[in-house]
């Protein structure tokens, strides 16, 4: 090897020190490169896919240690404890690659510029005026939720500059397939045209620029690799690239239309079905009617599982109430690049499944209400007058009709119109009230089915010995409602007076 002669030759102590250092500094590296530096990353507040699609933030990045054979080791953190990606950033290139915010050229570029605005950090990958090419890899990439299980997940990489130059140009390079998932054009500051794309659909893309109509504000592309474990862009040009994962947020909320006990209080939770792993959850208090998760962000591809559990301290099972699930997704969904868009559960039942992706916003409400009651009893000829319902007794019998009515009790009285009114077999002497919610209410005995007419009537020739008025005052509550019975008797009722007569006031 020559040296300048401008220069002083190196002593040869100098050289045998030169010899230590250099092994001394390969180690000093290689430990740099073995501790992850912590990253995180952001959702932009603009563009198609902004609420689900997360870019990751290489603040920290360090061209020297990512230019060594081990790489720099990153640990992001995902949002709303959604778990980690971990990932060695290698640098291959002979000058610098650094990492810069969005937009990486404030002279141009769709990223910043009206579309995928307000990425925060350092999310560019920029080769800026430098010699040969410079490619960015994101080697052996791991994904793993909050519990330590590895999780399958979208991989999404994006030109971060202008393309607007023949020599100008990226390769993206994936251990899985690319699929285009947008053309980014029509921006606020889009006055130029596409940029060209080849090998879509295979682990190979280029992209290069517009064949026409080249401005400062080409176009863009996001493009989608499912599963992988390398990803790599390699810079021709002054060029950047930005990385991202899919994490749709879902957000899982509580309606509760009553309770079966004031105790009652319910959890509802969101977690990944297999392996079974926790993302999520919130409990309901006091006399709260409704609760919410929030938007938790969830490691796109994923099948997870709202559910709604009884919170400890409650005097009800879950069996008591029913659920009904609703949901809506107000992201454009997959099918806006050609995938299929997310099944939403809905329907009766307390636990539901489903798989967020891409595109995905997702709000799902569970409505839990009381399980209805059956109110029942038996209207019975009571012939010993004894009150009770004995073995042996039962209906009237004969041709007169019975009916049992259900109306409201409020301020302290029975209101009408009644709600229901059920026949009373004159044979058995049974009656019953079906889907009874929990509340206060008369149980009236009339010989109509008119629900207007809330005063009680015995047919003719009977009284009343059990619940004799012929009212029973009754509130539907978590237990099942006992029998409420009516005893009738054939016959009379004698009434008057027996009084001291003291002959005060000549009688």
């Amino acid at each position: 090897m020559m040296h300048n002669p401008s220069f002083p030759a190196v002593p040869p102590q100098c050289r045998r020190y030169a010899k230590i250092l250099r092994p001394l500094a390969a180690a000093v590296l290689g430990a740099w490169a073995g501790m992850a530096s912590a990253a995180g990353g952001s959702y932009a507040t603009t563009g198609t896919f902004a609420q689900s699609l997360w870019w990751l933030d290489f603040t920290g990045y360090d061209n020297t240690v990512a230019g060594t054979a081990g790489g720099q080791a990153f640990t992001f953190t995902l949002p709303n404890s959604a778990g980690t990606l971990t990932t060695a950033v290698k640098r291959s290139g002979t000058t610098t690659m650094t990492a810069v915010a969005s937009p990486a050229w404030t002279g141009g570029g769709a990223f910043g510029h009206g579309a995928y605005n307000g990425i925060t950090g350092a999310p560019s990958m920029y080769w800026l005026s430098q010699t040969g090419v410079g490619t960015a890899t994101l080697s052996t990439l791991v994904m793993k939720d909050a519990s330590g299980n590895n999780r399958t997940f979208s991989m999404f990489a994006a030109d971060g500059e202008n393309t607007d130059q023949a020599a100008e140009k990226i390769v993206y390079t994936s251990t899985a397939n690319w699929s285009l998932i947008e053309n980014v054009i029509g921006y606020t500051s889009y006055t130029g045209a596409p940029v060209v794309l080849s090998g879509v659909g295979s682990t190979v893309v280029n992209l290069t620029a517009p064949t026409a109509n080249s401005t400062s504000f080409n176009g863009s592309v996001v493009l989608g690799t499912q599963n992988p474990t390398q990803v790599s862009a390699a810079l021709t040009g002054s060029q950047a690239a930005l990385f991202g994962i899919a994490l749709p947020p879902v957000t899982f909320n509580l309606s509760i239309t009553g309770r079966q006990y004031a105790a009652d209080q319910f959890t509802a939770a969101v977690g990944y079905t297999t392996p079974a792993a926790a993302v999520t959850s919130v409990t309901s208090t006091g006399t709260n009617t409704t609760a919410t998760t929030g938007a938790a962000s969830i490691i796109g591809t994923n099948n997870i599982t709202l559910s709604a559990a009884m919170a400890a301290g409650s005097a009800s099972v879950l069996s008591a109430y029913t659920g009904s699930m609703a949901c809506t997704n107000s992201g454009p969904g997959a099918s806006t690049y050609g995938g299929t868009n997310t099944v939403l559960p809905s329907g009766a039942g307390t636990s539901f499944t489903l798989t967020p992706q891409l595109g995905d916003r997702i709000t799902c409400t569970l409505t839990l209400t009381p399980t209805p009651k059956t109110v029942a009893g038996t209207v019975y000829a009571d012939p010993n007058h004894n009150s009770n319902l004995d073995a042996g007794e039962a209906g009237i019998g004969g041709s007169t009709a019975l009916w049992v009515k259900l109306a409201p009790f409020s301020g302290g009285t029975c209101t009408g119109p009644a709600t229901a009114a059920a026949s009373v077999n004159l044979t058995t002497g049974a009656y019953s009230l079906a889907n009874v919610v929990q509340g206060s209410y008369c149980l009236i005995l009339d010989g109509n089915a008119t629900l207007s007419d809330i005063t009680a009537s015995y047919p003719t020739g009977y009284v009343g010995s059990q619940n004799p008025s012929g009212v029973i005052q009754l509130v539907v509550g978590g237990a099942p409602p006992s029998p409420q019975n009516f005893g009738l008797y054939s016959g009379s009722t004698l009434s008057g007076n027996v009084f001291a007569d003291n002959g005060a006031g000549g009688g």
